[in-house]
């Protein structure tokens, strides 16, 4: 089934037309502006108020990141082996500190 699309004169259409037109000059001329590249002394001041990262820094993240990475490795393994040697037929009414005594949950 083709639906033909029907012109309508409804100032909202006409609105939204020339909205559109105007954002896409827009866009045709930002398309073709360039960034002028910045002078050699702009360069050296902006490096030279950088910050400095030292050795002791960058390895101090390094062990951080490490540290997370296995944290969360062990946490992910932790849960896979929870999740897999958790008998099916009493995943419902375990928990972490025992199972709940029959009756106390909405399963019965």
């Amino acid at each position: 089934m083709t639906r033909r699309m029907t012109r309508c004169a409804c100032p909202e259409r006409q609105r939204g037309r020339t909205i559109l037109a105007d954002a896409l000059n827009l866009d045709e001329a930002l398309d073709g502006w360039r960034v002028p590249v910045p002078s050699k002394i702009l360069a050296a001041r902006v490096l030279a108020g950088a910050p400095r990262t030292s050795i002791a820094r960058s390895v101090k993240l390094w062990w951080t990141a490490i540290g997370m990475t296995v944290a969360l490795s062990g946490a992910t393994a932790g849960i896979a082996a929870t999740t897999i040697l958790t008998p099916a037929s009493q995943a419902d009414s375990m928990t972490v500190f025992g199972d709940l005594p029959t009756g106390s949950d909405s399963n019965g």
